[in-house]
């Protein structure tokens, strides 16, 4: 084991301990062993709001360079691959800069299990939404999902779905806000080089799901 890997490695545990807690360090512990799983939730369509004025928009293309700069974790290549196969990038924009975005495509890939989730015809899948650190806390999350179900509406859609990683608990309030309901979950446990899927019904956000709170469905920002 090189002598730089276990220093990395607890850099890495604090910066989870400290962005999202002991819990969320609990599940990447558990998800690079033996168990991962996703929360399933959807949105009944015919519950959007009506189209607001919004800035925001879909990626055009000539924008993937700025926007590989804007989301640390995509490359410029993999942001022309996934446009140039048909899935969309839905933005905010907030200042002259991105603030806000989320991809919509017709294939649910979930890579964080390495497993493809069987869409119905009428659904469409929501995936990697992303405000940088720096601008959490000022609703551009909750706008952006708004909008883009009111346009998602309007092309006759009937359902979103998407799935949310346990140790991700910053992703819960916009979901709340916006009307998406749990209904289930997909994962896997694995022993060695066996791995057994499973999927169950769920019907509630977990227990550690922020609370509601003021901002519980409906609420404004």
């Amino acid at each position: 084991m090189s002598d730089l890997f276990i220093p990395r490695l607890l850099r890495r545990a604090r910066v989870i301990l400290e962005e999202d807690g002991l819990l969320a360090l609990g599940f990447r512990v558990l998800g690079e062993t033996v168990y991962r799983r996703v929360l399933l939730a959807g949105f009944d369509l015919s519950q959007a709001g009506p189209p607001d004025d919004a800035p925001c928009r879909w990626l055009d293309a000539d924008e993937a360079s700025g926007y590989a700069q804007f989301h640390p974790e995509i490359t410029e290549t993999e942001i022309r691959r996934r446009l140039g196969e048909g899935q969309r990038c839905w933005v905010l924009r907030s200042g002259g800069q991105f603030a806000h975005g989320l991809w919509i495509a017709r294939r649910a890939w979930i890579s964080y299990l390495g497993i493809e989730m069987p869409l119905a015809r009428h659904e469409i899948y929501l995936y990697q939404t992303f405000t940088p650190p720096a601008l959490r806390g000022r609703g551009f999350a909750s706008t952006a999902l708004r909008a883009v179900l009111a346009v998602l509406n309007g092309e006759g859609w009937e359902r979103v779905v998407l799935c949310i990683q346990p140790d991700r608990s910053v992703s819960y309030p916009p979901l709340y806000r916006a009307g998406f309901k749990p209904y289930g979950y997909l994962g896997w446990y694995k022993l060695g080089s066996a791995r057994w899927t499973f999927r169950r019904s769920a019907h509630r956000f977990p227990f550690y799901a922020p609370p509601p709170g003021p901002w519980s469905i409906g609420a404004g920002q």
